[in-house]
């Protein structure tokens, strides 16, 4: 019922323009209004966020390598459910694995891709983390474009609910999930913990953020089209004011990063406006008394930023720079005692399939 009540307006009438907007704000607060009456703003919280495919947009392929181990292989499908045929150049790899873990007597499994070059260097990574509507299927395109243009290796996973991911996803296990792909990334492909930069769009910015807080050894952090919090994007108040068990509040962590950040937001973005991005920003300022990096995408809505940053040579070499500096100061800490216990850990705990020494 609260799903059918806040969900978006069709596309005919998101196109009105602010009035629209206005209208979709003033619902919001009412029906959070009555949420904190009914103390359910959990329950709105957890119907509202995430929202994946119906079915996976690829399947999982098992092949048998020469020396008797097996090798997955990603296979994107299209609208039918048939496979793509997608030709990587020849000096690109695509090295698929299932991180799987047993939280608390329950089996799950992280669906991960690992994108690399030979000529490219071992020791740096972005991982990145998707949006709440889609999945690794369709974002594959994508990370092969930044890949690229960067010149660096990617690593994307699905959460809990995703793509071929079992389980239902909640807030916890959306972090739990990106925690298992660090653990994979430092101590299966040994990439050092300052080498990594985490990348998350819309949702993704939540994990990444999160992460970003628990190991300040990492390299650095871009966020794109990042909402303050869940609540925020019902209620503006929502910024000043505490209306109840929230989820993904950026707002009340991004201050508690370390490291140097760079947010991304459209400016015609109506599902999470560039607000977000500007109180995160002044949050972020105000802790650490420097201005972050904060790239505003001229008529970029959510759902098009993506494409406009590969359209724009001038965005992407601003990104450049930005991923430059972050590895430069990578280098330059030294992971602690804690954080390469905690991930040591963790990885002690996953199965992953197939192993490293399988994939090579």
């Amino acid at each position: 019922f609260f799903f059918l009540m806040i969900r978006r307006p069709p596309r005919s009438t998101q196109s009105r323009s602010s009035a629209a907007s206005d209208v979709y704000k003033r619902q919001g607060q009412k029906i959070l209004t009555l949420c904190q009456k009914l103390q359910m703003t959990g329950v709105l919280s957890r119907a509202t966020v995430f929202s994946p495919p119906q079915e996976p947009h690829y399947a999982v392929s098992e092949y048998f390598t020469e020396d008797g181990n097996t090798r997955l292989e990603l296979e994107l499908l299209d609208e039918k459910r048939k496979p793509r045929i997608i030709r990587l150049p020849e000096d690109v790899s695509s090295s698929f694995f299932k991180i799987h873990e047993k939280r608390k007597g329950i089996d799950y499994m992280v669906p991960t891709i690992y994108l690399w070059n030979e000529s490219y260097p071992k020791d740096k990574v972005i991982i990145y983390s998707h949006g709440t509507s889609s999945d690794l299927g369709d974002n594959y395109i994508y990370l092969l474009e930044l890949m690229s243009f960067f010149e660096c290796n990617v690593i994307s996973y699905d959460y809990a609910g995703y793509g071929i991911a079992p389980n239902k996803p909640t807030e916890n296990t959306v972090y739990r999930d990106l925690e298992c792909v660090i653990a994979f990334a430092t101590q299966s492909l040994e990439i050092p913990l300052n080498g990594i930069v985490l990348w998350g769009f819309s949702l993704g910015c939540g994990p990444s953020v999160e992460l970003a807080v628990r190991y300040p050894s990492i390299a650095g952090l871009i966020v794109q089209a990042p909402m303050a919090s869940l609540l925020a994007c019902l209620d503006p108040n929502r910024y000043k004011t505490d209306l109840g068990k929230d989820m993904f509040s950026s707002i009340t962590k991004i201050a508690n990063v370390k490291f140097k950040v760079c947010f991304i937001h459209g400016t015609k973005d109506q599902i999470i406006p560039i607000r977000h991005s500007e109180l995160l920003v002044q949050r972020y300022q105000e802790a650490h008394g420097a201005e972050p990096t904060f790239l505003r995408v001229e008529g970029a809505r959510h759902n098009d930023l993506a494409m406009l940053i590969l359209e724009s040579n001038d965005l992407l070499q601003k990104i450049l720079t930005e991923l430059k500096e972050f590895f430069a100061e990578g280098k330059k800490t030294k992971p602690s005692i804690l954080e390469r216990s905690n991930l040591q850990d963790i990885f002690s705990e996953l199965r992953i399939t197939p192993n490293k020494t399988q994939e090579s």
